[in-house]
């Protein structure tokens, strides 16, 4: 019977969670100890053998698994064909940029949130992306120029640590006016490890430049309800921060099986509420 109970408070505690809505949550800004952080390190041969497991095992397998992922491959392939080419991508690197950023058929989010808790299956079936994941950070590679002045929008508070990393890959955009994406936590970010993607995005117009899970940020400032007429003046409370170099845990995970130097300490309800959560951009 007290099992039964137990059970029962979890279920409805839940719902309640999910009834509440996204922008009901504070959520943490932190070292996002799950996240799949691979970074695939071109100086070791990790990369390269990532890039024939990539092509030879996970991206038949997950296109088989997932007919939303082949659905999004196919789209993406086709304006591969369409554009003829790109001399600074290859045509995987083009494809993982494209399939993230499109809206139809959208798999962005679904694939956050498995970026950013799926330490801990990183490896097997039940991480549904090595292919994309593995394509988007050797496109970002590809693509990095340098540090830049960029900012993201979000619909969530944070509890912050001075130190932290997205755990995800996160979108931010040259433009400080994109509203649609929020205006509750905005950040004013120097990332030296992003990479800019307007030319080959789905989405044209947004300037977007996409920052990888391993980017180690430091937050200089915080700012709460900004003057109305500085930048980023309509969001409640403005994160400053600035690149600070990386942290890969999973680096060259698959092939050294070198383990994570950290482990989740999060409880079951967290998990459950941060499967049920995107947060979009």
């Amino acid at each position: 019977m007290a099992k039964d109970k137990s059970l029962t408070f979890v279920v409805l505690y839940l719902i309640h969670v999910w009834t509440l809505g996204v922008d009901s949550f504070t959520l943490p800004l932190d070292m996002a100890p799950d996240s799949v952080d691979d970074k695939y390190d071109k100086e070791s041969s990790c990369r390269d053998l990532m890039y024939e497991k990539v092509n030879t095992v996970y991206l038949p397998d997950e296109k088989k698994a997932n007919p939303e992922f082949n659905s999004s491959w196919m789209k993406a392939e086709d304006e591969w064909e369409k554009s003829g080419g790109h001399p600074d991508l290859t045509k995987e690197q083009f494809i993982a940029i494209y399939m993230y950023t499109n809206q139809s058929p959208s798999i962005y989010s679904d694939f956050n949130r498995n970026v950013s808790k799926g330490k801990s299956v990183y490896g097997t079936a039940s991480f549904p992306y090595h292919s994309l994941h593995f394509y988007l950070t050797d496109a970002i590679r590809a693509l990095k120029k340098g540090c830049e002045k960029t900012f993201r929008r979000t619909k969530v508070d944070f509890n912050h640590q001075s130190e932290f990393r997205f755990g995800r890959f996160a979108s931010s955009s040259h433009k400080d006016n994109l509203l649609s994406y929020g205006n509750v936590s905005c950040f004013s970010i120097k990332t030296c490890y992003g990479a800019y993607l307007e030319p080959y995005t789905a989405t044209k117009g947004e300037e977007e430049v996409l920052i990888p899970p391993y980017e180690v940020f430091k937050v200089t400032n915080v700012q709460q309800n900004p003057p109305k007429n500085e930048t980023l003046g309509d969001c409640k409370v403005v994160y400053t921060v600035e690149s600070i170099g990386v942290q890969s845990n999973l680096n060259c995970k698959l092939f050294n099986k070198a383990e994570s130097n950290r482990s989740s300490n999060k409880g079951y309800i967290m998990l459950c509420i941060m499967l049920i959560i995107s947060v979009h951009f």
